[in-house]
């Protein structure tokens, strides 16, 4: 029920539990907002959506949807209060969450057992995947996130259907303001993306990041830029992803999520830990802030001298970059 990012990272362990439990029936609790993501996914046999009013009506008739499962065994990957009063609230006499010193909002008091504790740079994913490794099931390094049904073109939306692969994603904003780039910087990736390579652009985000596309996406009838900034469903957001030579941008859900479908992810990291949050397989695609006090894990920054996102230039970017989209584009 957390970001799209840590949804998207914790689909591996609903695959490995199909895979190696293939007797298993497994239900997931996912907020209103992500809910396309999860809709067929062949790992997952029922899926339950957190309401997007929290009534007293609609939480009783999410109670009754989480009993009525009768389920052995919950998995709290969230470590937030609402996931571990679903936990306890599922009725399930065996309730695995976080260690209590990994754990957050009193989560601890919901569940019966723990997964070992782990040191603050350990990546998300994997520690998802020590849900998985606390159950028996062997976890390789070829992670299934089950979102293979993306990479159908008739998934794509309209303005990037027959591109083919011949276009770069950059993301728009992130959910951090302290994450977030400069209209500059993305003005002038956005040039080099053009003036350096045959690919069109394509600007995905939500609605919140019009404003900012309005100043960073060029005017003209010869602009390769496509704008698709709060005009796509999730399933349009995967499609788009999936076909896309490489995406970029910053520290955001569909950094994630393009790794997760197989899409090369450039990563621009300021006040989060590069070690925890960097996209599946792309740890060297990230580009580090230079600043001296990342990661100061903030959601605000407080820095007098400057944002530490600032100090991340077209040129550092485009240095990790260019080798993904010249490469194939030759």
């Amino acid at each position: 029920m957390g970001s799209l990012g840590d949804v998207a990272r914790a689909l591996p362990v609903a695959s490995l539990l199909a895979q190696h439990r293939p007797g298993a029936r497994i239900s997931w609790l996912v907020n209103w907002r992500w809910r396309e993501l999860l809709a067929d996914h062949p790992a997952i046999d029922r899926l339950i959506t957190f309401p997007r009013k929290r009534t007293p009506r609609a939480l009783a008739r999410l109670i009754g949807e989480l009993r009525a499962e009768r389920l052995d065994l919950t998995l709290d990957l969230q470590r937030h209060l609402k996931s571990g009063l679903c936990s306890l609230a599922s009725g399930a006499p065996r309730r695995i969450g976080f260690h209590p010193a990994d754990a957050r909002e009193g989560t601890p008091w919901f569940n019966t057992e723990y997964i070992p504790r782990r040191p603050p740079h350990y990546s998300k994913l994997s520690h998802y995947l020590a849900f998985a490794e606390h159950l028996g099931l062997p976890v390789s390094q070829s992670l299934d996130f089950g979102l293979t049904r993306f990479a159908d073109p008739r998934c794509l939306p309209e303005p990037v259907r027959g591109r083919g692969a011949e276009f770069v994603v950059v993301v728009m904003g992130s959910s951090w303001r302290s994450k977030d780039w400069t209209p500059d910087g993305y003005r002038s990736l956005v040039s080099l993306i053009e003036q350096e390579t045959p690919l069109d652009v394509v600007l995905i985000g939500d609605g919140s990041q019009r404003d900012l596309t309005q100043r960073v996406s060029p005017a003209g009838a010869d602009s390769r830029v496509v704008n698709l900034v709060g005009r796509t469903t999730l399933a349009e957001l995967c499609a788009t992803l999936a076909a896309a030579r490489a995406a970029v941008g910053p520290d955001s859900g569909p950094g994630h999520l393009s790794a997760a479908l197989g899409t090369p992810a450039v990563t621009l990291i300021g006040p989060t830990l590069v070690e925890r949050v960097a996209p599946y397989k792309c740890g060297h695609l990230a580009v580090r802030s230079p600043v001296d006090c990342v990661p100061c894990g903030r959601r605000t920054c407080r820095r007098r001298a400057g944002r530490c996102m600032d100090a991340i230039t077209p040129a550092m970017v485009w240095q990790v970059l260019a080798p993904l989209v010249r490469q194939e584009s030759a």
